[in-house]
């Protein structure tokens, strides 16, 4: 941000999940505005690259946004290691999913994150003990990555 600001850059592109403080900091002492990605090009980057979703940024995320603004993005994700048990991913999985609510209140981004979405398209393979629990909730797809073998 600080490149922007200091008008080394004129613009920059940013992989994150709003509102983040760092932005509204920024744009408490400097004027700036979001580019929103028309429709087509949403469209080619999701034909093209399936893990992106069609989003949005909320209008009042940051000062001075007061339209939302049509972007891409990814879904929320949790990552362990592929070495872990299946037993114990199978239990952080239910937990994360037991307490959904209690994470969507420490973090506005995760508001539309729900079971559903949560096994597919994820741009890495999936943990064994993740789709033990996805298949016993009836959400997941045959066919999705599967947790890699070594």
């Amino acid at each position: 941000m600080s490149a922007l600001g200091d008008r080394r850059i004129d613009a920059a592109v940013l992989y994150v999940s709003p509102p983040i403080p760092a932005i509204s900091e920024f744009g408490a002492s400097r004027r700036f505005r979001l580019l929103p990605l028309p429709e087509p090009a949403r469209d080619a980057i999701v034909a093209e690259y399936p893990y992106y979703l069609k989003t949005t940024i909320p209008a009042r995320s940051y000062t001075h946004v007061t339209a939302d603004v049509p972007v891409v993005g990814t879904s929320n994700g949790l990552m362990v290691s592929a070495e872990l048990p299946a037993d114990l991913v199978y239990q952080i999985t239910k937990a994360t999913f037991d307490e959904l609510e209690r994470f969507r209140g420490s973090y506005p981004t995760i508001a539309g994150f729900t079971l559903e979405v949560a096994p597919k398209d994820g741009l890495i393979p999936y943990h064994e003990g993740a789709i033990r629990y996805y298949r016993e909730r009836g959400v997941w797809a045959d066919g999705a990555p599967a947790a890699a073998t070594r």
